[in-house]
């Protein structure tokens, strides 16, 4: 069975309730967040959220908040992600997160990349991800809300739209 298959997982994946599934625990050596869930069916009107804690990575469903950027696409190519009671220890909190974001999260085979995040996101630690194979293809949409193409310094064009930086402090 492959990593993360569920009952069967590296990261010690279990169920605990209908809608919340254990995915792992956050190591420092972790490079790589990729699960299978069988059978995963989203509730109507529900999205997935990933949490980080800093004894556990827990999946579940619930319902998403609106606003325009889940009401003019199809919520289900999103998840929600949390970082507001992840810790490491020595420092390594801030290298984690910045792994997790580079590696993207695979659920089923689907890769979920940086999307954006709201203000209230980001005095939660939490963010957006969204399906997609490239971050160009992201950017796409992105620049669909504004325009950020106008700004030639990428790292700029990035902080601006999407800084992860709040995640890291």
């Amino acid at each position: 069975m492959p990593a993360g298959y569920l009952g069967l997982s590296s990261h010690g994946l279990a169920l605990h309730k209908m809608r919340e599934i254990q995915l792992g625990v956050p190591a420092v050596t972790d490079s790589e967040w990729r699960y299978t869930i069988p059978n995963l069916v989203v509730p109507a009107r529900h999205g997935k959220f990933v949490v980080f804690a800093s004894e556990r990575i827990i999946f579940r469903t619930a319902q998403f908040s609106s606003n325009r950027i889940l009401h003019n696409d199809d919520p289900s190519l999103f998840i929600s992600v949390n970082f507001k009671d992840f810790r490491m220890p020595d420092y390594t909190t801030v290298e984690y997160i910045r792994k997790f974001f580079r590696a993207g999260l695979w659920i089923n085979n689907r890769q979920y990349r940086f999307y954006h995040h709201s203000n209230s996101q980001l005095r939660e630690r939490s963010c957006y991800l969204r399906v997609a194979d490239t971050d160009e293809e992201l950017d796409a949409r992105i620049y669909q809300y504004g325009d950020f193409g106008k700004i030639k310094n990428v790292a700029k064009r990035k902080s601006s739209r999407l800084s992860v930086m709040p995640y890291l402090s």
